[in-house]
C-alpha cells in the first residue's frame, strides 16, 4: 500500500523514536522552513498529504491551494490561531491539535510555572537586580520589591492553566479571585467575581484565556483605567489578548506596576522584529517589564509528552478511511 507523504516542519522537536514511528506509516520528509514563503515552496514541491507544523508557520487558504492532496494538518499546541480552521474545513482537511485536551494535558504545567516565574520576577525586580550585579554593582536600594503573601491575585480564565496558577497563589498565601463566566475545576464559590470587582482589588492579574473575537484586546485602556491598585499584569496566553499600546501607556504612567509576558502580538511568526512591538522597548527604558519568547510550553518534559500525544493522534487519523473524516 502506498504511504501518505508527511512533511514535518520542526523535526528537531521530535525524538528519533517518534520520527521512526511516523516512518512506519508515512513517507516522511523533514524540513525546517524559516517562514511561510519557504513553507509554500516545500508544499508546492513535495505535495504532502499530511503536514505536521508548530507555531511558527501560518497555514491558510494560500497554503491549502498549493496542495489539493492535503488531508491532515497536525499541530502539537492548544492554540491554533496560526491555522485558518475554516479554510481547512472547506477543503475537507482534518485538523489534529491539542485544543480541548485538558484532562490529558493535566500534567503539563510548564506554562503555568512560567507565569508564576514572571510574577516573581516582577514582584522582586529580578532581571534588573541581576543585570546590576552583572554590570559590577552590588546594591539593593534600587530593587525594593513587594511581598506576595496577603496580596490579591486575579486569575482571568480558570481552565487547566488558570487553575494551576490559582493554586500557586494559594500556596503563596495570596487571596485568589477568579474572573471567568464558566470556571472549571476546583474553586471556592466566593472566589468568582466580575472583572469590575476584580480590578478594584487586584494586586496582580494573570491571563489564561484563548484568543477569540471576544477576548481579543480584552485588556484595553478602558479596563486598565479601572485597575486602582497599579497591579502587576502577567500574560502567557496570546499577545493579542491585550491592547499592547494601552499596556505600554499604563506602564509609563504607573497604571500598571509591571508587565510580564511570554507572548507579543504576531509572535506565531518567529521572524518578527521585537523592536517593532510596543512592549519590548520598555525594557531598555528601565521599566519593570519582563518578556520571554513564547517559551511557556517549551520544556523538555512538555515537549516530549505533547509530541508523543500528537504523533499518536496523527497516526490514528491517518488510518481512518477517508469517508469517515
Amino acid at each position: 500500500m502506498t504511504k501518505l507523504r508527511l512533511l514535518i516542519t520542526e523535526p528537531d522537536a521530535y525524538d528519533p523514536v517518534l520520527i521512526g514511528r511516523h516512518e512506519q506509516e508515512f513517507e516522511v520528509h523533514l524540513a525546517t522552513p524559516e517562514d511561510s514563503v519557504a513553507l509554500r515552496s516545500l508544499l508546492k514541491t513535495l505535495k504532502p498529504q499530511a503536514l505536521l507544523v508548530g507555531l511558527g508557520l501560518e497555514i491558510g487558504k494560500a497554503e491549502c491551494d498549493l496542495v489539493p492532496e492535503l488531508r491532515i494538518v497536525a499541530c502539537p499546541a492548544t492554540g491554533v490561531e496560526h491555522i485558518e480552521v475554516e479554510a481547512l474545513r472547506q477543503r475537507g482537511i482534518t485538523l489534529v491539535s491539542l485544543r480541548g485536551r485538558s484532562s490529558e494535558l493535566s500534567a503539563v504545567s510548564g506554562t503555568a510555572e512560567l507565569a508564576w516565574g514572571l510574577l516573581l520576577a516582577l514582584a522582586r525586580r529580578l532581571p534588573a537586580a541581576h543585570g546590576s550585579v552583572i554590570s559590577g554593582d552590588w546594591r539593593r536600594n534600587d530593587f525594593k520589591g513587594i511581598q506576595l503573601r496577603g496580596k490579591c491575585l486575579v486569575v482571568v480564565g480558570h481552565g487547566r492553566l488558570g487553575g494551576m496558577v490559582a493554586d500557586f497563589g494559594r500556596a503563596f498565601a495570596m487571596r485568589v479571585l477568579i474572573e471567568d463566566p464558566e470556571p472549571t475545576g476546583r474553586y471556592a464559590a466566593d472566589e468568582v467575581c466580575s472583572m469590575d470587582s476584580a480590578l478594584l482589588q487586584a494586586d496582580a492579574i494573570s491571563l489564561h484565556v484563548p484568543l477569540t473575537d471576544e477576548t481579543r484586546e480584552m485588556i484595553n485602556e478602558a479596563v486598565l483605567t479601572r485597575a486602582v491598585r497599579s497591579p502587576l499584569l502577567i500574560n502567557t496566553s496570546r499577545g493579542e489578548i491585550v491592547d499592547e499600546v494601552a499596556v505600554a501607556s499604563a506602564i509609563r504612567t504607573g497604571g500598571l506596576a509591571g508587565y510580564g509576558t511570554d507572548v507579543i502580538s504576531g509572535d506565531t511568526a518567529w521572524g518578527i522584529r521585537t523592536a517593532e512591538n510596543p512592549i519590548t522597548p520598555l525594557i531598555l527604558e528601565g521599566y519593570n517589564v519582563v518578556v520571554t519568547p513564547h517559551v511557556g510550553g517549551y520544556t523538555t518534559d512538555a515537549m516530549r509528552f505533547t509530541r508523543e500525544l500528537i504523533v499518536n493522534d496523527l497516526l490514528a487519523e491517518s488510518m481512518r478511511p477517508a469517508f469517515e473524516r
